[in-house]
């Protein structure tokens, strides 16, 4: 009567549409993005980042996972390296922004910067 959760089909396409997304954000930041700018950019990590800010830990979590299963396959390091990364990124954005107001810049940037280095450390230590 008052239900108003999408149907399952819905559900379905929105995941699909998600992972599309994710794989296509993937191959931008393996592929194309490396040619245009001489700096490394990780864009799969700032939108994990991003959306663990915006709404939460599981949330964050499903980009991580998606993202890093499509840099995984794309990338040119051992298989579970970029996921491993991305979800311990997260999970720790998670666990410092949850007492905090998220409302503030300088958290967003703060949380991004230390993303960004742990992940840097991550991959310079599993694709070593």
């Amino acid at each position: 009567m008052g239900d108003r959760r999408p149907k399952l089909e819905q559900r379905i396409a929105a995941e699909i549409l998600w992972m599309l997304g994710l794989v296509g954000l993937a191959l931008f930041d393996t592929s194309l993005a490396p040619t245009i700018w001489r700096f490394r950019v990780d864009w799969v990590l700032i939108v994990a980042v991003g959306w663990t800010l915006l709404y939460g830990l599981l949330p964050g979590l499903r980009i991580a996972l998606y993202g890093g299963v499509a840099l995984d396959l794309l990338g040119s390091h051992l298989l579970g390296t970029h996921l491993l990364g991305l979800v311990l990124c997260v999970l720790l954005v998670a666990l410092v922004a949850e007492p905090l107001d998220r409302e503030g810049q300088l958290l967003t940037i703060m949380m991004l910067l230390g993303a960004a280095l742990l992940y840097g450390i991550l991959q310079r230590r599993e694709g070593a």
